[in-house]
């Protein structure tokens, strides 16, 4: 597994097809070939392309504080520049004779725009965009429909979104063309994604069926063009084509075997596919060549994190107490919110309180108090998960901790099957006298 509404019925003729609540803008994008959009002879209505209200203020988003170059004379837009520092304060310096515009209310507020570099690059290229002057000031506005219901097609003829370039896309990331058949264009799952999460940057799409990892890849492409944080998970099992099958077992090959397992879907398609496509490089240390149709090259990867996790059966009366919670750990990191750098800790300690993430776990109820206390130098905790049998005793200490965490009961009797062994000493919650 990797970490890494319609209103009315669409029709039946295309094997694609969705609906969902969105603006012209977003629907035009998915029918930009099609004919006979119903909202396409609707007027086009001017909203600020700087955002507002909850979540607006650049710190919220400093990847989408960047200068929009204007013509001052015409009001042309001609230019996006680049997001800059946090800590970097705005440049009003003109540009070849182009005034910067920020994403600067007139109360001097920074904010931020409701794209990110690449979507604003988009709508500019979409004719979407304009300037204006208002009360003195240059700003800049975004041609929308009024927000709506609207159906999108069920024939996308658009050549981008063809099995060709999918197929394409496979050979330049893995470097070659017979690891996978008819893989699915990137683009044609962005615009499905974009369909229900335009307006969720922060959405978990889930994927049962992964296939070559292309739902992963349309979601990296979709927060690089919005500044969206959504997250994927892919889940997949790792089966070796069936004539690459005969012919490992004719090498004397069988499942479970390493060799064997190397040909299987998961280890030689999905997994290489996200991982590379995410950091621009092979593991060999080649470079990714070529590029997306918005420019950006297949090299210069993605800011984004990736987690690879292998599912399998295992025997409680095998394992001890201890490395059951580490197996256990990376399930927790996930119900978190899968923020931070993942860790590997056994769980013989009263409690333990992630490093890197925001969640901590109280192994030994007696020891709440203690635990409590603990929690009060990590002022990023949100997530607490307490191990009890007793719902009294649970509901008890999430009144204690209050509204601050989200408390989350894990009962012993998971636990109870492993046998304690040895004492983690270096694990958070035992001093070095402890049993």
């Amino acid at each position: 597994m990797c970490v890494c509404r319609a209103s009315r019925r669409a029709s039946k003729v295309a094997e694609i097809h969705g609906g969902a609540i969105g603006s012209r803008s977003s629907a035009e994008r998915l029918l930009d070939e099609s004919s006979d959009n119903e909202t396409a002879s609707q007027e086009l209505s001017e909203v600020p392309l700087r955002r507002w209200g909850q979540g607006s203020q650049r710190k919220h988003r400093h990847s989408m504080f960047f200068p929009i170059y204007v013509d001052v004379s015409s009001l042309a837009i001609k230019e996006v520049g680049d997001p800059i520092a946090l800590d970097s304060a705005p440049d009003f310096t003109a540009k070849d004779r182009l005034s910067p515009v920020w994403p600067i209310d007139k109360n001097n507020i920074e904010r931020r725009w409701r794209y990110g570099k690449e979507g604003v690059e988009r709508e500019l290229k979409n004719g979407l965009l304009k300037a204006v002057r208002e009360a003195g000031r240059i700003e800049i506005k975004h041609l929308e429909a009024p927000t709506e219901f609207f159906l999108p097609k069920t024939l996308w003829l658009n050549k981008a979104f063809s099995g060709a370039r999918g197929a394409g896309f496979l050979k330049a990331i893995l470097g070659t063309d017979d690891a996978f058949s008819y893989p699915k264009s990137p683009y044609v799952v962005q615009e499905l994604i974009r369909c229900v999460t335009h307006d969720k940057p922060a959405a978990i799409i889930l994927d049962f069926f992964a296939g070559s990892g292309t739902t992963l890849h349309a979601t990296v492409l979709m927060n690089a063009e919005d500044g969206g944080k959504r997250q994927c998970l892919l889940v997949t099992n790792n089966e070796v084509e069936e004539k690459r099958a005969r012919e490992l077992q004719k090498q004397g090959l069988r499942p479970g075997d390493s060799e064997y397992e190397k040909a299987g879907i998961c280890q030689n398609v999905t997994w290489p596919r996200c991982k590379y496509s995410l950091n621009g490089v092979r593991d060999d240390g080649t470079v990714l060549a070529g590029s997306y149709v918005n420019g950006r090259e297949l090299k210069d990867g993605f800011d984004e994190n990736i987690q690879f996790f292998s599912l399998a059966f295992v025997d409680p009366a095998l394992v001890e107490r201890g490395d059951a919670f580490e197996g256990v750990l990376p399930i927790l990191w996930l119900i978190a919110g899968a923020i931070g750098e993942r860790e590997s800790r056994r769980g013989s300690t009263p409690w333990y309180i992630a490093t890197h993430s925001p969640f901590a776990v109280l192994i030994r109820e007696t020891k709440f108090n203690e635990f409590r206390k603990a929690l009060r130098d990590r002022t990023d905790i949100r997530c607490v998960f307490l191990v009890t049998d007793s719902d009294d005793n649970f509901a008890a200490m999430r009144r204690e901790l209050g509204r601050r965490y989200r408390s989350i009961q894990l009962y012993k009797s998971y636990l109870d099957n492993f046998r304690i062994n040895a004492v983690d000493k270096r694990a958070a919650g035992d001093d070095a006298n402890s049993e």
